[in-house]
Parts: C-alpha cells; structure tokens; sequence
C-alpha cells in the first residue's frame, strides 16, 4: 500500500544534501513497511531493524565514522555518498544523537532515515481516507476527492463515498487492518 508520506521522504531524498529524516508514529502506522518500501525503490541502499540486528550498542561506543564502517560490515555494503541507510527503531537508542548530528554535518550526502521517537521527527499517521481510497483500487475517485471535493466526479460518487467513508470507519486506518480486510473481507 502506497502512503502519502513517501511523497516527502522522495522530496527529502531528491533535494540532494540534507540532516537525517525521522519517522514517528503510533505503532502498526506502516512507518516500518513505508521506509522499506521507500528504501527498496533505491539502488542502494542497507536497512536495518536496531533492537532485532542488537545494534543498540554501536551507536554509544564510538565516533559516526567508525559506526558507519560497522554498519557497512553488518550490511554487507560499502556506505558511501548516495547511500541510504534506514535504521528503524531508534528511540532511546544511546548515542543516536551525536550519530545522527554527525550525519548532518559530516555526511550530508549519506542519506539516512529513521523510525522512532525523536525531536524534529516528520509526524506518520494511521492511512487517511484517501490513502485508504487507493489500497481498495479507487485511485481516480481518490485523487478527483483530493483535486476538488465538489468536482461532478465525486458528487456522481456519492453513495459510493459514503459507504467507503462507513467502511474506512469500522476498520480504521491501521495498514495491516486494512490489508486483512481487503484480503478477507472480515
């Protein structure tokens, strides 16, 4: 399932030199599958989960060039310019700080994007109703409602919208909610 948000981490990836991007989110929002996602559609690039690959303890051991080494190792890749490194999971991760202000100003064109909690985090919510409009296949009624909400299109599609908009209710916007009721139906 697309989400909107991968429209701003393309925008962050595409500006060129930028400060790490941090996802946060409640949890089973998709922040996980939408970096992955966002991550495979790059040529290079290395994920890593932090707590599940026991990477806690890179981060507070040593210098940001020395943790990019490890992480490279770990991931079987060189981590040069260009490269996107996606650490899920780095709330209360020690060191993560001096790592990531590291990242900002030595490596400007490492890219690095994370989930978690953390000050200046890019906010992910569960899917909206548009987002929602897509997963089920209504891509054209989704962005006629986001062009113009009055447009003939969605005013021709209003039964249609209105039960959708009942269904999306009884849901919710959580991705694998909707994932398991599209394939199911229960």
């Amino acid at each position: 399932m697309r989400r909107e948000i991968e429209d701003v981490l393309t925008v962050w990836r595409d500006r060129g030199p930028s400060a790490p991007m941090v996802i946060e989110g409640v949890r089973g929002c998709g922040k996980t599958h939408t970096v992955r996602r966002f991550a495979s559609a790059s040529a290079d690039s290395v994920y890593f989960d932090v707590r599940s690959d026991g990477l806690e303890h890179i981060f507070s051991e040593g210098h940001h060039h020395r943790v990019l080494s490890e992480l490279g190792a770990i991931g079987g890749t060189r981590i040069d310019d260009g490269t996107l490194i996606v650490l899920d999971g780095i709330q209360g991760i020690p060191g993560i700080d001096g790592f990531l202000e590291g990242m900002r100003r030595i490596h400007p064109k490492v890219l690095c994007t994370c989930t978690g909690t953390y000050p200046g985090a890019v906010r992910m919510e569960p899917m909206s109703f548009r987002e929602y409009l897509r997963a089920s296949g209504m891509d054209s009624l989704a962005t006629a409602l986001a062009r113009d909400p009055l447009s003939e299109e969605v005013r021709s599609n209003h039964g249609k919208l209105s039960s959708m908009m009942r269904e999306f209710w009884a849901v919710g916007g959580l991705p694998a909610a909707v994932r398991e009721w599209m394939d199911s139906g229960d």
